[in-house]
């Protein structure tokens, strides 16, 4: 009986009714359009350490997938992206469990089969990082 009460809680109901955290802060967002002209007005520094890896192939034999070469690692430092303090919280709190306590934080993409599809998905991610944290007054 406690097998089937944890089944049900766990794989039938579907994802958009288990319980979800709102946003914490009591503070207005501000705009897309507000973000975007500050970021024309006031640009970040658009520095990231990317990690790539290389490997050989030489017991890979034909239709063997390695998709280790495919995987992309940004390090990305928050220092450089002028973030007020209520920003930065924001920012904290978006990166949720990869924030560690340090200003670096890491965005990895495995996703895709080519790595040029798996760099521009980390880009897109950096993108909404900043554009969300930057809402924040």
């Amino acid at each position: 009986m406690a097998l089937r009460r944890f089944f049900a809680a766990k794989f039938i109901l579907p994802m958009w009714s288990e319980k979800m955290y709102r946003d914490p802060f009591d503070y207005p967002l501000r705009s897309l359009e507000e973000v975007k002209k500050e970021l024309e007005d006031f640009p970040i520094d658009k520095t990231a350490r990317i990690e790539l890896v290389h490997f050989k192939d030489s017991q890979n034999r034909e239709g063997d997938l390695d998709l280790r070469q495919t995987v992309v690692k940004f390090y990305i430092d928050m220092d450089g992206w002028n973030l007020t303090p209520k920003q930065k919280e924001r920012l904290i709190f978006l990166l949720g469990p990869r924030y560690h306590g340090q200003p670096i934080f890491k965005i990895v993409s495995r996703q895709y089969p080519e790595r040029d599809q798996n760099m521009q998905k980390c880009l897109d991610i950096a993108y909404e990082l900043l554009m969300e944290a930057k809402r924040a007054p």
